[in-house]
C-alpha cells in the first residue's frame, strides 16, 4: 500500500514502558504527538526494526501494523491518541504488570508538605480536562489527564503525564510552568509541575464524580458509599473487558479503602477552589 505522506512526512519513535510504537506521517500531526507525549520520546528515534507497532498515514487513513504483522485500519488520525493510550494500558496490565486496573479519569497531587492524590472520574465531556486545567492554575502537580493507572500494591495512582487537550484556550493562565500549544482540535497543556512517567503518588484522599451543570451558584461534595462508587469507577474502566477480574478486584479494594465524594459545580474554578480547601492543606 503506497503512502501519500510525501515530502512532508517525519517520523517519531515513542517508548512507552516496554512498548515502542513508531510513527510515519505528516510533519504537523507528528509535532503534536511530539509536544503531547514529549517525556515519552524515544532517543532511538530511528529504531524502527525494534518496534511492536509501526504506525503509518494513508491520506487520512491510519494504518498499525502489530507485532504479528497484522494491518488494521483505524477510523482516522484523531483517533491515534486514544489507541495510544489504550496500548499503554495493554502493556502496563498484560506486560509490564504495573498495574491492576486503569480508569478513565484525571489525577492531580494537591498540597506541597504532605501531598495528597485526587482522581476526577467521569466519561468524555464531564469535565476533567478544564477542571485538571483549574487546579494546575492553583499549584497543582499533575499524575495524568486521561487515564489513571492503579498499582496492586497500596492502590496508589501511577503516572501518566502526556499533555492535555482543551477545546478552548483557558480563560484563566494555567500556570508560569505550563507551555501551551495550538493546533487543530484545541489547545494543548504541558505543565512542567507533573510527575515523570511509572512514578507514583501519594496517597488517594477522595475519589471524585464529577456532575458540571449549569445553575449551580456553589460547588458541593457529597460523600457516596463504597458500593456506588464501584459501580461508577466500572462504568470508567475501559480494560474490564480484557482483565475483569483483576480490575474488578483492585477497584472494589480501592472504593473500600477510600473516601469518594460526588462534585457539583458549575464553573472550573470554583470546583477547584472546593477542593483545595478540603483536601489542599
Amino acid at each position: 500500500m503506497a503512502s501519500s505522506i510525501g515530502s512532508e512526512s517525519d517520523r517519531l519513535c515513542l517508548r512507552l514502558g516496554e512498548a515502542r510504537i513508531t510513527f510515519e506521517g505528516p510533519k504537523t500531526l507528528l509535532s503534536t504527538l511530539r509536544f503531547a507525549y514529549r517525556d515519552f520520546v524515544s532517543a532511538e528515534e530511528r529504531a524502527v526494526p525494534n518496534s511492536q507497532h509501526r504506525v503509518t498515514w494513508v491520506g487520512d487513513k491510519v494504518v498499525i501494523r502489530d507485532e504479528d504483522g497484522v494491518l488494521t485500519p483505524d477510523a482516522n488520525a484523531e483517533g491515534t491518541m486514544s489507541w495510544l493510550d489504550w496500548c499503554v494500558a495493554s502493556h502496563l496490565l498484560g506486560h509490564d504488570h504495573a498495574a491492576d486496573a486503569v480508569l478513565h479519569a484525571a489525577a492531580v497531587s494537591l498540597g506541597e508538605e504532605r501531598p495528597r492524590t485526587v482522581i476526577l472520574v467521569g466519561p468524555s465531556g464531564a469535565g476533567k480536562s478544564t477542571l485538571t486545567a483549574a487546579l494546575l492554575a492553583h499549584g497543582a502537580t499533575l499524575l495524568s489527564d486521561e487515564f489513571v493507572p492503579i498499582e496492586p500494591v497500596g492502590f496508589r495512582p501511577v503516572s501518566f503525564p502526556r499533555a492535555f487537550c482543551l477545546k478552548h484556550r483557558p480563560r484563566t493562565k494555567v500556570g508560569i510552568d505550563t507551555t501551551m500549544e495550538e493546533s487543530e482540535h484545541g489547545w494543548w497543556l504541558h505543565p512542567t509541575r507533573r510527575l515523570t512517567p511509572g512514578e507514583r503518588g501519594g496517597r488517594v484522599a477522595s475519589i471524585l464524580f464529577l456532575n458540571r451543570e449549569a445553575g449551580i451558584e456553589t460547588a458541593v461534595l457529597r460523600p457516596l458509599g463504597a458500593s456506588r462508587a464501584l459501580l461508577l469507577m466500572l462504568a470508567q474502566a475501559p480494560m474490564l473487558s480484557d482483565f475483569p477480574s483483576r480490575t474488578f478486584e483492585t477497584l472494589a479494594s480501592l472504593a473500600e479503602r477510600t473516601p469518594s465524594h460526588e462534585l457539583s459545580y458549575s464553573e472550573a474554578d470554583d470546583g477547584a477552589d472546593l477542593l483545595l480547601r478540603r483536601f489542599g492543606s
